[in-house]
């Protein structure tokens, strides 16, 4: 499914069809990343307090978050910009739990550094981004695809036609 901007609150799913009720943790397999799919949850829950798929700012998302408890600032995880993640972690594990294995009694620090210099940097690979769009003016705009994957991830009641979108 093509990203495509929500304008003017003109979309058939709206924030008030997902469910994010009392006892909601956040969007399972929405985004393949839990810090992603909680951080969706603040910004469907500003959607709904605003009444629709309306742009929004830094500060009014600030808003919905400290209201919840929170005073360390929202953070985005991969809905806006997509984040650099490792391509093979399990090799990547396998090659440091080998490599700890021959630093044994070494100092920590050494060690690290001797890891980074024997094996490089790892393969990333970039995850996400795109869900949620910033504009010029520093104002945050959701995506068709966002709405969509947040509502199949948890409806308040269904929409016909729309449990077989991916």
């Amino acid at each position: 499914m093509a990203k495509n901007i929500i304008v003017n609150n003109q979309f058939n799913i709206q924030p008030s069809d997902i469910n994010i009720g009392p006892d909601f943790e956040h969007f399972f397999d929405a985004f393949g990343n839990m810090e992603t799919e909680v951080s969706a949850y603040y910004v469907v829950r500003l959607c709904q307090k605003k009444g629709g798929w309306f742009p929004f700012s830094q500060a009014e998302i600030e808003e919905v978050y400290q209201a919840s408890g929170h005073q360390d600032g929202f953070i985005f995880n991969r809905l806006v910009d997509p984040q650099a993640v490792l391509a093979k972690p399990a090799e990547e594990l396998e090659k440091m739990a080998t490599h700890a294995t021959r630093c044994r009694g070494m100092n920590p620090i050494v060690a690290s550094i001797s890891y980074a210099m024997s094996h490089g940097r790892p393969e990333t690979i970039k995850l996400g981004g795109g869900w949620i769009v910033r504009d010029t003016e520093g104002r945050y705009h959701v995506t068709d695809e966002f709405v969509v994957r947040c509502f199949q991830s948890s409806p308040a009641r269904s929409k016909a036609g729309l449990s077989t979108i991916s």
